[in-house]
Parts: C-alpha cells; structure tokens; sequence
C-alpha cells in the first residue's frame, strides 16, 4: 500500500505549455498543477538529469494569461515530467491560486496549503 505523501491538492488541468531548458523550447501539455508544481507531458522526451531547471510556461486556455514558472525536475516517467516550482511572479502566483480556489471549490485549502508552503 502506497502512502500519499504530498500536502498539496493537485487539480487535472490541461492547457498548452511551453518548457525552456537552456537554448531550447519544448512544446508540452500541462496534465495536472499545484501550489507547489506540476506534470506535464512532453512529447520530444528531452533526457534531463534530475535536478534540472526549467521555465515553464503554461497558456490558459481561451484567455491571454500566461503562468511562468522556474522549476527544477524532480520526477521522470515514459513522456511525463514532474516539476518542483522554484519561483513564480506576483500575477502568475495570483492567477495559480484562483484557480486552485475555483477548481477546488474552497478557498480555504488553499489558504491552509498557502500557509503550509510559506513555511517550508
């Protein structure tokens, strides 16, 4: 029996990325995100060490906005990656928490993972 770990809600959320790694840009898809990361699927299977860090830029769908993230790796599966997020700006951290609040239905947890993450 598999015991969960993570104290962050992740929410499945689709949306057209981008991952920059050095000089290059890989086309991806987010599959789900966090407060504190997110997995995303990248076709072209780049071979990161783990470890590695990325900008990650995630499209909402039908909308302008724009999440960046600077991420390091820290899961590796068959085309899925698994980021840890390092920084993020104040729109792109504003726009992260409402829709965790929207998808998750609760603006509570979110401010209880909130304060969760402020401490580590």
């Amino acid at each position: 029996m598999t015991t969960e770990k993570r104290k962050f809600h992740r929410i499945p959320f689709q949306c057209q990325s981008q991952v920059l790694c050095g000089d290059r840009t890989y086309t991806a898809e987010l599959l789900d995100i966090s407060m504190r990361g997110a997995l995303l699927l990248v076709r072209d299977m780049p071979e990161w060490e783990m470890g590695h860090t990325c900008f990650l830029d995630a499209k909402l769908v039908n909308s302008d906005i724009h999440m960046q993230f600077e991420a390091r790796l820290v899961h590796r599966e068959e085309g899925h990656y698994g980021f840890v997020f390092l920084s993020e700006d104040i729109d792109t951290f504003s726009h992260l928490r409402r829709l965790l609040e929207l998808n998750l239905g609760d603006a509570e947890i979110v401010d209880r993972e909130l304060s969760d993450w402020m401490k580590a």
